[in-house]
């Protein structure tokens, strides 16, 4: 696969697969046209026939991130010039290199044709660099074909044979490439370790292509996590470096994540003027993968503005090009978009036709089973990894052993020398090795015992992981069958006819459904937001708390509005905290206000004290209200004063509050009397950041725009 193919992800992800060339050219700069001319210029000028075969390689693979058909072109005129010569390593180069420029076309079959060729010449001939490098593009090729665990396993038979220290522009590729399909699992912590990894020898090498692909995708998986913050600067970064190289392929993939980004974020016209540019440099660089990908994306985009048969229109342009290319996991996402624009626009028939297949598509990329395969086998590969880094250490502690040893000779071959000078002299000396020996022994007792320490350090970190990706998958595999439940509801409810739909029996038992349904859903959420929340203070920054607050007030804006809410916000100060962590308290506590409010004009006020080394900030409402009995009991996992007929949740709100504020090294309380309203305060370090904002409060309410 040529390095800037496109890949969906969830939610139509782009992520960047990083292809092997041959020994001297893995990951080089990209293409550009001084590099091209001065290739051709020095074509002109040789005369050795191996030498011209080496230049026509050399320009097939400058060209293949800007002109794919010139990629073909050279690596055949390679391949004709070798044969002739029985040149052994210029023909299995061109044919690797012809599989890459027909990969970056969209002809799949024809691209795994030519890589397994050339992976057979390889390792006939012996030539284990190029047979490496073809392994790593045999297992990109089923990768993009959907057959996850057979493309893990040809990736890590790939990277057992490849010495980091001699080769580390393959490794980083065959990381990066691990990374994705734990990316495609949902295993995103752990997609980040192989991405981080790669970046890190990426920098090493000052390879810019490797390192503005490697951000890239550390920034999809930000993304996946919902940290678009962290994201946006992981794009912007990679997207810096590849204009600067000249890689349209790289702009026309960032440009279109970046404007899924700004999809995410509601920012929809910002979303409107990137993907066209997007779609452009993709076209032109005759990338169809990345072309369907963003016909995609442009379809949901107009599904969200209500253009239901434009949606229809670019969503199907998209699945002729995916279908084409056998991009099974493309195809998958864009029948879910066909879906779901066929409801819009009342054409059951079509939207079930497409929610099936969309299920059938989606039950044959992913496994439980399949799952546990891919795991396992990266499992093994950081095994053999640490039993490597282990047997070093045993290395380097065996030449500091024989470096004491040789210095204690020379000790006691002074100590009889001084012996001789003086008698007193050697007693001093004796008395001196039995404190240094008692010393010693201390010291390795103390050392022991750290060791131990470390060691159950490190057993807890592995289990906390376990944990947290038990809860990844697990929320997957739950919200599955939910979201079918609800769309084939939906469905089902669409469909009858209008005698049925007005039974009341029938509105009753689909009410019931949804409802129970959107429960469900919202529960699972929860728990794998209280999931997330690491037990240790997580990384701070300077934040603002005004503008935290009026981030919530934009995200909640149609309810306030529509329960006619007053949202006072005062004096608040900036704290060092984590941003996100801090939205989402906020946001509980806010919405708590609102839903737990009965007046007809709901106040909901925020401001801060500062109380010696402290900020105190406070929610206040007018709701009804917490007897006192009830103060502690309000903020324990899935604790509820109300059944969820009165009011709905999942009871995890307020126990995901004192976490955070637990984390972030304050604590978090409530003042109340039953229908007088409610104050929950958190109070947070001051650390020096500064006092409380003098400027004056406002209020936001039904008349405000608030950004």
């Amino acid at each position: 696969m040529h390095k800037y193919a496109t890949h969906p992800h969830i939610g139509l992800v782009r992520i960047i697969s990083i292809i092997s060339f041959f020994c001297f050219t893995t990951l080089s700069v990209q293409a550009n046209g001084n590099i091209i001319d001065s290739l051709l210029n020095e074509l002109e000028l040789v005369s050795e026939d191996t030498q011209k075969v080496e230049l026509f390689l050399d320009i097939s693979w400058e060209y293949h991130t800007s002109e794919p058909k010139q990629t073909i072109n050279y690596a055949q005129k390679a391949f004709d010039l070798s044969r002739i010569l029985g040149y052994d390593k210029g023909e299995t180069a061109s044919l690797n290199l012809l599989g890459i420029g027909h990969d970056i076309k969209g002809n799949l079959d024809k691209a795994k044709e030519y890589y397994e060729i050339a992976l057979s010449r390889a390792k006939k001939k012996g030539d284990m660099v190029m047979y490496r490098n073809c392994l790593n593009n045999v297992g990109l090729i089923h990768q993009r074909m959907g057959n996850y665990q057979k493309s893990m396993e040809t990736f890590h038979e790939a990277l057992e044979m490849t010495d980091e220290k001699k080769d580390p522009g393959l490794t980083s590729a065959i990381l990066n490439n691990i990374g994705i399909i734990h990316s495609y699992e949902e295993r995103h912590e752990k997609a980040l370790e192989y991405y981080e990894y790669s970046l890190q020898i990426e920098k090493k090498r000052n390879n810019e292509l490797g390192i503005s692909m490697a951000l890239t995708n550390i920034g999809e998986e930000y993304r996946e996590m919902g940290k678009n913050s962290k994201a946006l600067i992981c794009y912007k970064e990679a997207l810096a470096y590849s204009e600067k190289i000249g890689d349209k392929v790289g702009e026309a993939i960032l440009l279109s994540n970046i404007g899924e980004v700004h999809f995410e974020n509601g920012l929809l016209d910002l979303a409107e003027e990137l993907y066209p540019q997007a779609l452009k440099l993709a076209s032109e660089v005759g990338d169809k993968g990345n072309v369907c990908n963003i016909l995609n994306n442009m379809a949901k985009l107009q599904l969200k503005k209500g253009r239901f048969q434009t949606s229809i229109k670019y969503a199907r342009e998209a699945l002729l090009i995916a279908q084409e290319m056998g991009e099974k996991k493309t195809v998958t996402d864009i029948f879910e978009t066909l879906a779901d624009s066929y409801i819009k626009v009342k054409d059951f028939e079509k939207a079930y036709d497409y929610q099936r297949l969309f299920n059938e598509a989606k039950d044959s990329l992913f496994s439980v089973e399949k799952s546990r395969q891919i795991l396992e086998l990266s499992t093994q590969y950081d095994t053999k990894r640490k039993e490597t880094e282990n047997e070093l250490l045993k290395e380097q502690q065996a030449k500091n052993e024989a470096i004491i040893q040789q210095r204690t000779i020379i000790g006691i071959a002074i100590a009889v020398i001084l012996l001789l000078v003086s008698i007193i002299t050697s007693i001093l000396f004796q008395s001196n090795r039995q404190k240094h020996a008692y010393s010693q022994q201390l010291e390795n007792e103390v050392t022991n015992r750290t060791s131990d320490l470390e060691e159950s350090n490190e057993k807890l970190r592995k289990s906390n992981k376990e944990l947290e990706r038990f809860a990844y998958i697990a929320s997957h595999d739950l919200k599955e069958p939910l979201r079918n439940i609800m769309s084939f509801t939906k469905l089902v409810e669409r469909s009858l006819p209008s005698d049925a739909k007005e039974n009341k029996n029938v509105k009753e038992y689909m009410s019931y459904i949804v409802n129970n349904t959107v429960q469900m859903h919202q529960l699972i959420e929860d728990v794998l937001e209280y999931s997330r929340i690491d037990n240790t203070k997580p990384e701070s920054e300077q934040v603002d708390v005004r503008e935290i607050v009026n981030s919530v007030a934009s995200v909640l804006s149609s309810t306030l509005k529509e329960r006619n809410v007053k949202l006072n916000i005062g004096a608040l100060p900036k704290v060092s905290a984590n941003s996100s962590q801090l939205f989402l308290v906020l946001k509980n506590l806010i919405e708590n206000g609102i839903k737990y409010n009965e007046s007809d004009h709901p106040v909901i006020s925020v401001y801060s004290v500062r109380n010696e080394n402290m900020h105190e900030i406070s929610v206040v409402d007018n709701g009804i209200g917490i007897e006192e009995q009830y103060f502690k009991r309000i903020f324990g996992m899935f604790k509820r004063l109300h059944n969820r007929e009165e009011y709905q949740g999942s009871g995890l709100g307020l126990s995901i509050c004192r976490k955070i504020i637990h984390n972030l090294g304050g604590k978090i309380w409530v003042e109340s009397n039953a229908g007088q309203g409610s104050k929950f305060t958190f109070s947070l370090p001051t650390q020096d950041i500064g006092k409380p904002e003098t400027t004056e409060s406002n209020t936001l309410n039904l008349e405000a725009n608030v950004a």
